[in-house]
């Protein structure tokens, strides 16, 4: 018994040397990433992206460009109480001209068009992709009708208007509920145009 126990005892002490000196041998072994020292292979961002095949676009993403640049600049209307129904309707639209972005107004792209408007979930499902749309609507006016009118009144439970963040953090804007439409309208967008656009039509 005494022999096996030392053997075993041996045996341990080996596994555990052993052991030790791969793990060693793999943290020595191991260079930095960010060690680009002479030789190495810096990557260099490119200014702009171009995907090319022998000297010819592959990917067109002018409507993608073109719809951010839109939802930028209607998120931020949102937010202004001096626009009408008719100017946000328009934005989501693009009818009427509202737009400041250059080429965006003559783009022939808009918002409204390609929220839930993928192939994969709403081109057989009209039902869902006018009720979504019918929820901008609603939003859209609600802004100017609820809460644009009581831009300057404190908003306490069952009346819209303003109300700042404790702390004295940003002011926000929201109806008799406390929704802010505005962010319902931005998160919604997120989801139901960006999202959507990206992983159940362009990526499935």
């Amino acid at each position: 018994m005494k022999f096996n126990s030392r053997n075993n005892s041996k045996k341990l002490s080996r596994n555990i040397v052993l052991s030790l000196c791969v793990i060693g041998g793999l943290f020595t072994s191991c260079s930095s990433d960010d060690d680009n020292g002479s030789g190495g292979n810096a990557v260099v961002t490119p200014p702009t992206y171009q995907f090319e095949r022998n000297g010819i676009g592959t990917v067109s993403y002018g409507g993608q460009t073109s719809r951010i640049q839109m939802g930028n600049e209607f998120v931020t209307a949102l937010k202004d109480n001096t626009k009408t129904e008719l100017e946000l309707d328009g934005m989501f639209t693009n009818t009427g001209n509202y737009f400041t972005g250059i080429g965006l107004n003559d783009s022939g792209k808009n918002l409204r068009s390609k929220t839930a408007a993928s192939s994969d979930y709403f081109s057989a499902n009209s039902t869902d992709a006018n009720a979504i749309k019918a929820d901008f609507d609603g939003w859209i006016a609600n802004q100017v009708n609820d809460v644009f009118p009581n831009w300057n009144t404190d908003a306490v439970a069952g009346t819209a208007g303003k109300i700042q963040e404790a702390g004295g953090g940003s002011t926000r804007y929201v109806n008799a509920k406390g929704l802010e439409y505005n962010q319902a309208i931005n998160k919604a967008l997120i989801g139901a145009l960006m999202t959507d656009q990206m992983l159940n039509n362009y990526l499935s």
